[in-house]
């Protein structure tokens, strides 16, 4: 009996690629990381801002 399988299924799986890791990479300097933990901040306080309006809306709307 022949298999239905198409042929892309019979055949060996590529072997997949190693990703970079950090180990391979610079370390970040302090001022990257002073920097990387103020954008943090101030992605925390926007979407913060953003919750609150959206549920003093729904407060008001009584949801």
């Amino acid at each position: 009996m022949k298999s239905n399988k198409p042929l892309a299924y019979t055949q060996e799986p590529s072997q997949p690629t190693k990703p970079a890791t950090l180990s391979a990479l610079e370390p970040l300097t302090r001022s990257e990381i002073d920097a990387l933990r103020q954008k943090k901040r101030e992605i925390s306080a926007y979407y913060q801002k953003v919750l609150d309006e959206h549920f003093r809306k729904e407060e008001a709307q009584g949801t």
